[in-house]
């Protein structure tokens, strides 16, 4: 079995439909422990995280490290307004072939308007979403999707 991500010792973790979820320097981080992901998990997981953070837009770094796979309902529900809705900027943790691929796959099928990468390590992870934290960032994002609904 992979090694996935653990939370730091100080954070309240949840529960969420793939595995512990906790709030970490104002960064929502996922590290799923399922190998196969359905549509009925991602739309728990999406819940979950607006539970989390009141409804405000975070950055979201995800563990994928155990995923073998993602079913097709759950990928285009992840890229749907609805399944964004909840995040300001996505990395997926991947370290193997299957989870690269499987990460690359959702970033370039799926498009949004949230960033996305791909990471190797957590902490290079963390540090590229630490731009995202920034309640300032929220407030252009949401100025930017207010005027695209204008034109």
């Amino acid at each position: 079995m992979n090694r996935t991500i653990q939370p730091p010792a100080h954070v309240l973790v949840e529960e969420c439909a793939t595995g512990p979820m906790w709030m970490e320097d104002g960064i929502v981080v996922i590290s799923n422990r399922v190998e196969k992901y359905t549509m009925q998990e991602a739309i728990k997981n999406v819940l979950r995280c607006s539970q989390l953070t009141g409804g405000v837009r975070r950055p979201l770094l995800v563990d994928i490290t155990a995923v073998r796979s993602i079913s097709r309902e759950a990928r285009e529900y992840y890229a749907s307004e609805a399944g964004a809705s909840t995040i300001s900027a996505l990395a997926l943790l991947t370290n193997s072939k299957v989870c690269t691929f499987i990460g690359n796959f959702f970033i370039g099928m799926h498009k949004t308007s949230v960033p996305r990468r791909l990471f190797t390590s957590a902490d290079e992870a963390k540090a590229w979403l630490k731009k995202y934290t920034d309640p300032g960032f929220e407030s252009a994002h949401a100025a930017t999707e207010r005027a695209a609904q204008l034109t």
